[in-house]
């Protein structure tokens, strides 16, 4: 009987962390069904099917990639150019997963290889505050008693990639509707997200702006005096500009 007692009581703060986890998405979500539906309209007016369009939702799950593989398929970049250009994009999700994860004392090797795989930049934000939050709190026994539980994580998690999927639908839908000036309109989008992802950033110091304008500069000179394909050209300057970044940021350390 005291066993069934703990396990309910055990399950209800699960769920309560679960519901915890989902409110504090909801600022996410609102970002990411907007920006999903904009995907969705952009990828089939550019000429990728329903499928694909959804595919790339459901199974990559990362905006920047996604609207930056959307431009690139417009300009006619191989399949290999793309994976270069998603895997350099991506690979701070490596480093994210890794601060993050190494920080879950109290969630098991399982759940964190579930639960990496929907780690975003935003989510990741909001669950290193709660994490330093929990730290800070001289209440706090543990990560997983005031909220890092994987119920928490599940829900700031999940709730975002269900509407990011859910935006995507609903673009791709609409997209049949939007006459194809409105749409190309929409373009902005992707703009906006490289923008977004890089503002924050640049409150760390002047390495990141230097390191950005470069990346633009090799690019616009690979691509206009070079003549080389453009897809080539967004893969080739993102390496050759973060060489000096792993000096900088060394340095900073």
């Amino acid at each position: 009987m005291e066993n069934k007692r703990i396990n309910s009581s055990h399950s209800s703060s699960l769920f309560h962390d679960f519901l915890q986890g989902v409110k504090q998405s909801l600022p996410i979500v609102l970002g990411y069904f907007s920006v999903a539906i904009s995907y969705g309209v952009i990828a089939l007016q550019t000429g990728i099917s329903l499928w694909h369009t959804l595919s790339m939702s459901l199974l990559i799950y990362a905006g920047a990639s996604q609207f930056m593989a959307v431009s690139m398929i417009g300009l006619g970049a191989s399949a290999m150019e793309l994976v270069l250009a998603t895997l350099v994009l991506n690979f701070r999700y490596f480093v994210l997963s890794f601060s993050l994860m190494s920080r879950l004392t109290a969630i098991s090797q399982r759940w964190k290889a579930i639960l990496s795989y929907w780690l975003t930049d935003e989510t990741f934000t909001v669950s290193a505050l709660k994490a330093d939050e929990t730290e800070e709190s001289p209440s706090a026994e543990n990560g997983a008693k005031k909220g890092l539980s994987h119920a928490y994580l599940a829900g700031l998690f999940i709730t975002p990639y269900l509407f990011w999927n859910l935006g995507t639908l609903s673009g791709a839908l609409l997209s049949t509707f939007i006459p194809p000036s409105i749409g190309d309109s929409m373009t902005i989008a992707l703009y906006a997200m490289f923008i977004a992802l890089l503002v924050p950033a640049l409150g760390k110091g002047w390495g990141i702006a230097a390191i950005a304008l470069a990346g633009a500069l090799i690019c616009s000179a690979l691509v206009l005096l070079l003549d080389i394909n453009s897809g080539w050209g967004i893969v080739l300057a993102t390496c050759l500009a973060s060489i000096p970044g792993i000096f900088l940021f060394k340095e900073e350390e």
